[in-house]
């Protein structure tokens, strides 16, 4: 069996575990980190020196300590699981050290107070003031990128024909920058994206609410009905941060800044309402 396709079988079996924030991060690590650069190797073969030259060093190069030790920590968890199922008969990879000799600057400032994404603590916290937020526009939007792994420049072209509630999908192949709104920038950007079943439940009030301004896009303003900007993900973090309820203010314009998830949706039946 491959890395990649044990973190499949251990994401599967941790769905009903975890809080909806955690599985957030640990399948952006699967997504990002573990599958691209360890996917192809079997579990069984996967030595310790091997994991820490490819893995944990490769990263360190670019990451942060942080990000390294978070998807560590999610590897480290699909590993003990393997070890309990007898798959393997130990853990090679506990007694790992990460740590960076020197700080990599960006700018004058440290790559440590520069990570890209929110924290779990700091996710809950976003979603939840967002979800008791009076606009409407502005939870649904981040609730959005947050749950699907959409860029900030592809949640704001979206259209409600991109999306299909029954079949809990969203289709993603354009985006908006300063070139206005545009195909997707590559082909790995053309892709569908699931949809968990509290985003489906707000994606369908919001649309009901919405579809009395008969206008294609998902996300508009309700006063003027023109559709939002690529910045205004970033202004609500700002205020978030203003408002003390997330730690970090400075959040890249991916939507791996919010530490994305998008494979909750149950696939038992056809409807996201299950």
């Amino acid at each position: 069996m491959t890395v990649s396709q044990w973190m499949d079988i251990w994401f599967e079996a941790r769905q009903t575990d975890l809080a909806i924030s955690t599985k957030t991060l640990n399948e952006q690590m699967i997504r990002l980190y573990i599958k691209p650069i360890l996917g192809h190797y079997k579990i069984s073969n996967l030595d310790y020196l091997t994991y820490k030259n490819q893995f944990i060093d490769a990263l360190l190069k670019t990451k942060s300590v942080n990000t390294v030790k978070s998807a560590h920590g999610v590897f480290n968890n699909a590993i003990n699981l393997a070890v309990r199922n007898e798959i393997l008969s130990k853990n090679r990879f506990t007694s790992m050290k990460i740590s960076k000799e020197k700080e990599i600057k960006k700018g004058g400032v440290n790559e440590e107070e520069q990570l890209n994404f929110l924290n779990e603590d700091d996710l809950k916290k976003l979603l939840n003031y967002l979800k008791k937020a009076d606009d409407m526009t502005h939870t649904a939007l981040i609730w959005t990128i947050a749950l699907t792994g959409m860029r900030k420049g592809e949640v704001a072209t979206l259209q409600w024909n991109d999306i299909y509630l029954q079949k809990c999908t969203i289709n993603i192949y354009a985006t908006r920058d300063y070139l206005g709104h545009r195909d997707a920038k590559t082909k790995n950007s053309v892709r569908i994206v699931e949809v968990d079943p509290e985003l489906w439940k707000l994606l369908d009030s919001y649309r009901k609410k919405i579809i009395a301004t008969s206008n294609d896009y998902v996300f508009v303003n309700f006063d003027t009905l023109i559709p939002i900007g690529k910045n205004l993900a970033g202004r609500i973090l700002n205020k978030a941060y203003e408002d003390k309820i997330i730690s970090k203010k400075n959040i890249a314009s991916r939507a791996s800044s919010f530490i994305c998830y998008n494979h909750v949706c149950s696939r038992s039946s056809n409807s996201c309402r299950s």
